[in-house]
């Protein structure tokens, strides 16, 4: 989904005048901070037995491909885990049948997860069945972001508006 972010007109007239790279630092802060409310909404929607699946919701601002401004929010978003961070999961995860339910495949509770074979040999005879995940609650990242929408859009505003100004109190 592609927006372009305008509003008040002196606030528009204003960026227009700054410089190219001054406009992208200023919208990437601005998406950032709206994005982060966006976050700790989408957090609270998480099930309370989950509490660690809380700690994978992150947002990430870049650039894509065509080098145009793009955000993301949402379950396993943004930062990366380390290699230390992995083996001491899996370390604490044991040897036991089964792993639960944690940030790293909470999206199986989210999006469900179609029947499996698994096992050494899965594409020949004798493979065992691993069973399915049907979708437990798909709407946690619609509800938690349309909670936080109204709050989303004035900090954006509100964000644009103190970095224009701290920009052109410099020039």
């Amino acid at each position: 989904m592609a927006e372009s972010i305008t509003g008040d007109k002196a606030l528009d007239r204003k960026l227009r005048q700054l410089r190219d790279k001054m406009q992208t630092k200023i919208k990437k802060a601005a998406v950032k901070s709206a994005l982060l409310i966006g976050a700790k909404h989408i957090k609270k929607e998480v099930p309370s037995r989950f509490k660690s699946v809380r700690k994978s919701v992150g947002v990430r601002v870049g650039k894509d491909k065509q080098y145009v401004l793009a955000a993301k929010v949402g379950f396993r978003v943004g930062r990366k885990a380390s290699k230390e961070s992995k083996a001491a999961a899996v370390a604490a995860r044991g040897a036991g049948k089964g792993v639960g339910i944690s940030g790293q495949n909470f999206h199986w509770w989210i999006l469900g997860a179609g029947y499996k074979v698994g096992g050494v040999r899965q594409w020949k005879e004798g493979g065992k069945s691993t069973g399915a995940m049907p979708v437990q609650d798909g709407e946690i990242v619609p509800r938690g972001w349309a909670a936080a929408q109204p709050k989303v859009l004035a900090k954006m505003a509100e964000s644009l508006k103190r970095g224009i100004e701290r920009e052109a109190a410099k020039t």
